[in-house]
């Protein structure tokens, strides 16, 4: 399967993909109320024009949950999409965790 994964992105790269045409920066904050409990997170991300997918690090976060999950959301994001934008460099710059409320499922939908 990943051998699959691998060559589906590097055919999408080489044919179908876009970047962006200018670096930006995007502050989320994502929330949902699910009966008693309230899921919460926010996440800066910046975007900019590159050669080929790369996906940096920058906050120095170290819950790897909520790390996975900011990942997941951004990769869920990218190749959504017929012609996914894959010829950029994206990168987490903070986490906004919150006390009772963060999750991987939230940090997944504020990426």
């Amino acid at each position: 399967m990943n051998r699959y994964l691998h060559n589906w992105i590097e055919n999408r790269e080489a044919e179908y993909c876009h970047s962006v045409r200018e670096p930006r920066t995007v502050t989320k904050t994502w929330n949902r109320h699910t009966g008693e409990r309230i899921m919460e997170a926010t996440v800066t991300l910046s975007i900019r024009p590159a050669v080929s997918f790369e996906l940096v690090e920058k906050c120095g976060y170290t819950d790897d949950s909520y790390l996975n999950g900011v990942k997941n959301g951004i990769i869920m994001e990218l190749l959504s999409h017929p012609n996914p934008a894959l010829k950029v460099e994206v990168s987490i710059d903070d986490l906004g965790e919150h006390a009772t409320g963060s999750s991987f499922v939230a940090f997944s939908f504020a990426s």
